[in-house]
């Protein structure tokens, strides 16, 4: 799940939203009140090296519309943070960057229950999972992207675009289609490959062979069976004695 969690309010300019039990995105007012999300994870510590087949971001929707009865379907999306930033120090005066021309994803939930919401109540609502740009989110993984989170934000003029999802602070669970009783705080649902290691396919000598000379000639064919993660391949050769001491190493 997140590391954190917070957003920014137009209405509160210089203040922190990090402590509270939501997280909100857009307008319910034709813009005057406005809302931007943002998420940290430690995605690189936690999927350096690894393919990824998928990601999806997923966020549990607790609230949506403006509290008019009226509620329907309109997208949220999410883009790479590129500035650092702390969840501390947020606010609408303190934001950092996000790259709007690198897209991750968008999703428009929406939920009768959600909608209804009005006692607040962060267990009630409907989880929203967009699929995130495969390749950004392994450059993201690879730790050479320069991503720093996760910027959720809506359109900030259409009031039926506000929603609020569930923060990682209250700890609270809400029921998943897929993964039934889970924690309500923002997470990455990632798939990914194991890598599988590099082989030697063909060699001469053949391993253990004997020689007739103290200067032999080595070859070697390689391959990585998965092209991952695709930075070529070296060969290495080590030369041990009988008593199985190394007496050579090509580095």
């Amino acid at each position: 799940g997140t590391d954190g969690d917070t957003f920014a309010y137009s209405s509160e300019p210089g203040s922190p939203q990090a402590d509270l039990d939501n997280v909100a995105v857009g307008t319910y007012d034709g813009g005057a009140h406005r809302a931007r999300t943002y998420l940290h994870f430690d995605f690189p510590g936690t999927m350096n090296g690894q393919r990824l087949s998928s990601v999806k971001l997923q966020l549990f929707m607790s609230y949506q519309g403006t509290g008019d009865g009226t509620c329907v379907a309109r997208n949220y999306w999410v883009f790479p943070v590129t500035a650092a930033w702390t969840v501390a120090g947020l606010t609408w005066n303190n934001q950092p960057t996000y790259d709007t021309t690198r897209p991750l994803g968008a999703d428009p939930p929406s939920s009768s229950v959600a909608c209804g919401n009005s006692a607040k109540d962060r267990t009630k609502g409907v989880w929203s999972w967009p699929s995130l740009d495969t390749g950004v989110m392994q450059q993201w993984a690879s730790g050479g992207s320069g991503i720093h989170g996760l910027a959720v934000v809506a359109d900030e003029v259409d009031k039926y675009g506000w929603k609020r999802f569930s923060s990682a602070n209250p700890n609270n669970i809400c029921k998943h289609a897929y993964f039934g009783d889970i924690q309500c705080d923002p997470f990455l649902e990632v798939n990914y490959y194991d890598n599988v290691a590099p082989q030697v396919d063909a060699r001469d000598p053949a391993n253990n062979a004997s020689v007739a000379t103290l200067t032999p000639e080595f070859a070697a064919r390689g391959s990585d069976p998965d092209a991952w993660p695709n930075q070529g391949i070296d060969h290495r050769y080590q030369i041990f004695n009988d008593q199985g001491s190394p007496v050579a190493d090509s580095g």
